[in-house]
């Protein structure tokens, strides 16, 4: 397991999934130990009820350990929003995110919806 990131209420780790024949790379999210549980939990059960979009990971797995919540979940690919984000605004006049990369990230999440 590989640490990748630490966002606002987990950090996240990269992992193969040993029960998958394929060994394929998954994604774990711990439960920062200063944030209410529920959190997570909450998370898992969205996750669940938006199993069948395609845009959103497939959730694996959900536990608690040693005090910890966590999510085993699809490892998605890509570039994040926040380096999206901030290569957008790189050369930007008022550090903007281009109304073309707006336009485009609006539509995506608006088919995701449909």
């Amino acid at each position: 397991m590989h640490f990748i990131t630490i966002g606002a209420f987990s950090e996240i780790y990269i992992a193969e999934d040993i029960l998958n024949p394929s060994n394929a790379k998954v994604a774990i999210k711990y439960q920062n130990s200063d944030f209410d549980s529920s959190i997570m939990k909450w998370e898992g059960m969205v996750m669940n009820d938006l199993s069948d979009v395609s845009t959103v990971p497939r959730m694996i797995y959900h536990g608690h350990d040693s005090g910890r919540d966590y999510l085993v979940m699809e490892l998605l690919t890509g570039e994040d929003m926040a380096s999206l984000r901030d290569r957008c605004r790189v050369g930007s006049v008022r550090d903007l995110i281009p109304i073309e990369v707006c336009s485009f990230l609006v539509r995506q999440m608006i088919n995701s919806l449909k």
